[in-house]
């Protein structure tokens, strides 16, 4: 069945899908409460995990999540699940793979720079003591 129809037709069971694969929610659980809670209440279960979407792949905003998932919700659970189709992974190891470089990265450069730091003061340390003798 088609993206498309999915979200029309089953909305619930696609955002489910969707909860699953963006933060490890259990999908019947979100199929669930997105089916009982009134059309604009299910903002507070959508946009967290739309946001989660855009956090892991640096998508930009536009136009605002809160009009797309308010004016037309399936619409919004159709994007999410072709982005994260055509990226081919889990919006959990996307995130902890960005943490996680972006760690080693900082990592990395403050021991670089304390590196050089601390050369820059052995070449004074020594360049001081040959003047003295």
């Amino acid at each position: 069945m088609g993206v498309c129809c999915q979200g029309c037709l089953c909305a619930p069971k696609l955002f489910g899908k969707n909860a699953n694969r963006i933060d490890g929610s259990n999908q019947c659980l979100m199929c669930t409460a997105y089916s009982f809670m009134p059309y604009c209440s299910a903002c507070f279960l959508h946009l967290p995990r739309r946001r989660a979407i855009r956090a892991a792949f640096n998508l930009e905003e536009h136009p605002n999540d809160i009009l797309v998932i308010c004016c037309c919700d399936p619409c919004a659970n159709c994007q999410e699940k072709r982005e994260m189709d055509l990226r081919g992974t889990y919006i959990v190891l996307a995130l902890l793979f960005k943490y996680v470089s972006s760690f080693f990265s900082t990592r990395r450069s403050r021991y670089a720079c304390s590196y050089h730091q601390t050369t820059s003061i052995r070449h004074t340390m020594i360049h001081s003591n040959k003047k003295r003798q």
